[in-house]
């Protein structure tokens, strides 16, 4: 099995979009950050689960990743978003209050 991951520049993919990151995002021409082969030596009818760990995606870094998984012919894909900033919108005396939020 490929496993390829992706980190997308967030910055300018919203620049020119102007829409949030989608499973279905085109990746050709894109470089992978990361990329490894598995190889298992089980056979194909026999549902195995395996552990995967992603070393380059820590708890500290920010930024959204496409993993990108391919074997026997099959793809897969999951988007892992690190950190994230909500808005909260209210109202004061004084007019508009927005209020940001991380992910703390």
């Amino acid at each position: 099995m490929q496993v390829r991951v992706f980190e997308i520049q967030t910055e300018n993919y919203y620049r020119k979009n102007l829409k949030d990151i989608e499973q279905t995002l085109n990746l050709d021409g894109l470089i992978a950050t990361r990329e490894s082969i598995h190889n298992f030596n089980t056979k194909p009818i026999v549902k195995t689960l395996k552990k995967l760990s992603f070393e380059g995606i820590t708890k500290t870094r920010q930024g959204i990743f496409i993993v990108e998984m391919i074997g026997n012919g099959i793809s897969s894909r999951a988007i892992i978003r690190k950190g994230r900033l909500s808005l909260v919108e209210g109202f004061s005396h004084s007019g508009t209050k927005l209020t940001i939020i991380d992910e703390n």
